[in-house]
């Protein structure tokens, strides 16, 4: 489902999930994309943290593809290596 869409262009369901949605899990969003198109995906996902009080989780291979998270970890063979919070 793309709720990524222009308000009011989507279903009934989808206009309601993009209202009241709170919670983002977001799989390797930049992969396959080029460095500005990746940018623009981790600037939409930060904006739903800070203009609208989503919690976005964001889940990377690339160390560079967190854009100003709020807290990192870093996670080697299953194990936590490193913790950030309040970046």
């Amino acid at each position: 489902m793309n709720l990524a869409r222009e308000k009011g262009s989507g279903s009934p369901l989808q206009e309601r999930l993009r209202a009241t949605l709170r919670f983002f899990l977001a799989d390797e969003p930049t992969a396959s994309l080029d460095a500005q198109a990746g940018r623009n995906i981790c600037q939409i996902l930060r904006n739903q943290v800070d203009e609208h009080g989503r919690t976005v989780v964001v889940v990377s291979h690339d160390p560079a593809g967190g854009n100003s998270p709020i807290a990192q970890s870093l996670y080697v063979n299953g194990q936590v290596e490193q913790e950030e919070k309040d970046l």
